[in-house]
C-alpha cells in the first residue's frame, strides 16, 4: 500500500515533466490518503493551474489560505488562477498580500502591474 508521501513525490516527478494530468491524479491519491496536507493541496493546485483547471485550484487554494493565509505560494497561485478568469481585482489583492511577503519578488511585481493594466490603473513603484 502505497502512503500520502509515496503518491505525492510521484506527482512533483510528473509536474516537473510537464505530465499534468497524471501528477493531477497522484496528487487527489495523496490527498485522499492525507486530506488536510498544506503541500499536496499547494501542489495540486498548482497542477490545476498549469492545466488550465482554475476553478478547482482556486477551490485548493482557498482551503491552503484558510489554514495559512500567509501562504506566499498559495497567495500567488491564487491570483494566477484569478487572472485566467478575468478577476483582476481579486487577483490584485492576492498579488499585493503577497508582495507584502516577498517584497523583491520580480514576478509578482509583473503581475501586478498586468492587472493594474488591465483595471485602467497607474503603476504604483
Amino acid at each position: 500500500m502505497e502512503t500520502a508521501q509515496e503518491f505525492f513525490e510521484k506527482g512533483v516527478d510528473l509536474q516537473q515533466r510537464g505530465l499534468f494530468d497524471h501528477a493531477i491524479e497522484e496528487y487527489d491519491r495523496a490527498l485522499r490518503l492525507d486530506p488536510d496536507n498544506i503541500n499536496i493541496m499547494l501542489n495540486l493546485g498548482a497542477a490545476c493551474l498549469q492545466k488550465g483547471l482554475s476553478d478547482r485550484a482556486v477551490k485548493l487554494l482557498k482551503k491552503v489560505l484558510e489554514t495559512e493565509p500567509d501562504n506566499s505560494m498559495a497567495l500567488y497561485n491564487i491570483g494566477k488562477a484569478y487572472v485566467y478568469r478575468e478577476e483582476y481585482e481579486t487577483a490584485l489583492a492576492h498579488f499585493n498580500r503577497a508582495a507584502a511577503l516577498l517584497p523583491e519578488d520580480a514576478d509578482i511585481k509583473k503581475l501586478i502591474a498586468v492587472c493594474s493594466r488591465h483595471l485602467g490603473r497607474v503603476e504604483q513603484s
